[in-house]
């Protein structure tokens, strides 16, 4: 297949849910600027999704404007059946809407948030593409894009509906893309990490600080970044690309942040070992063998062995994402695993492994 690299979305139908402001309206905005017919969706904040029709349309842009409840079934199959009425049938869609998210310890929530929360990120993306993906089939082509959060890589505490929630998401994504990838049609996830929109305006100012210091590429993401992705996955240049997740967080990957998630301890006069915890596995490095004595490691380790005459530290452990800065604790700061959201320093004890 020749691709001619523009990206161009002419002579497609969007439809991005909760696109009033935020994520969703830079998308949307974005998919206009490469052509595409966009339908903005908002449920309650109406001028604010009217100010961003009306700079869609002083751009040029072409697309219509649809108050809708994007959890809802009913609201749903109408607002699919006014867009493809209007605009033609939907073959970009973007389920971006979503409620506030607070972090709380487990035994502060309850159920009705736990059913709020899947009700937007696994119960909204499910009856929007089961609206609009017989159309996608008739034209022999689509794109499904869900927004979901560097929050379940990282195993993020204290946020535990949201984050089941967006497991949901991914594996619901990841299903659809097997399915339907027969019929031309993509599905995938962008996990954004924090970037601060209009919700965030009032956020401890301590938090974004310590949030940014994770931030390998040191600046803030915005949400154009957001929507570069957007378009890349909506193009026919991603049309080989599917069931992928794509973070954009400005490197702070999980798995950066695990490996500085350390312990140290001698093991003999001649050897010094470096475990590393949370990848489940043991890493041997070419060179002399460890001598274990008979000792089991422990199976949430994995082994790294350096040299004893090397630097003993790890360095600062910066692991860390957007749920993870806006509920840190001094608790926090010593559990291990994915982005358990700890502040210290990497510890140096000389002792033996922990024992199966």
């Amino acid at each position: 297949m020749n691709y001619d690299f523009t990206f161009s979305l002419k002579g497609h139908v969007a439809l991005v849910t909760g696109s009033s402001r935020g994520l969703g309206r830079a998308i949307a905005l974005a998919f206009g600027k490469r052509g595409a017919k966009v339908a903005f969706n908002y449920k309650n904040d109406e001028a604010s999704a009217q100010a961003t029709f009306d700079e869609f349309t002083r751009a040029g842009g072409e697309g219509m404007i649809i108050r809708a409840d994007a959890s809802d079934a009913g609201e749903i199959s109408r607002m699919v059946a006014e867009v493809k009425a209007e605009l033609g049938s939907i073959d970009i869609l973007v389920p971006n809407a979503t409620p506030a998210q607070p972090l709380k310890p487990l035994e502060e929530y309850d159920w009705a948030f736990f059913q709020q929360m899947l009700d937007f990120f696994v119960k909204s993306p499910f009856l929007l593409s089961q609206a609009i993906v017989p159309g996608m089939k008739e034209k022999g082509w689509g794109r499904i894009i869900n927004i979901g959060s560097e929050v379940f890589q990282k195993s993020v505490p204290n946020f535990a509906p949201y984050v089941s929630a967006k497991g949901g998401q991914l594996g619901q994504t990841r299903s659809l893309a097997s399915e339907l990838a027969p019929f031309g049609i993509t599905a995938n996830i962008i996990a954004p990490g924090w970037i601060p929109t209009e919700r965030h305006l009032h956020d401890p100012q301590e938090e974004k600080d310590r949030y940014f210091k994770t931030i390998p590429m040191g600046r803030w993401g915005v949400p154009d970044d957001v929507a570069a992705a957007a378009v890349y996955f909506a193009s026919e240049e991603a049309s080989f690309v599917s069931g992928q997740t794509l973070c954009v967080n400005g490197g702070s990957s999980p798995w950066r942040n695990d490996t500085r998630r350390t312990e140290h301890f001698r093991v003999s006069d001649h050897t010094r070992f470096l475990w590393v915890r949370g990848l489940g596995r043991r890493v041997a490095l070419p060179g002399n063998r460890p001598r274990h004595r008979g000792r089991r490691e422990d199976r949430r380790h994995s082994l790294l062995r350096l040299p004893a005459h090397g630097a003993a530290g790890a360095g600062e452990n910066r692991s860390g994402d957007a749920a993870n800065a806006r509920s840190a604790s001094p608790a926090d700061s010593s559990s291990s695993g994915l982005g358990s959201g700890g502040r210290g320093q990497s510890h140096h004890h000389h002792r033996r492994p922990p024992q199966c």
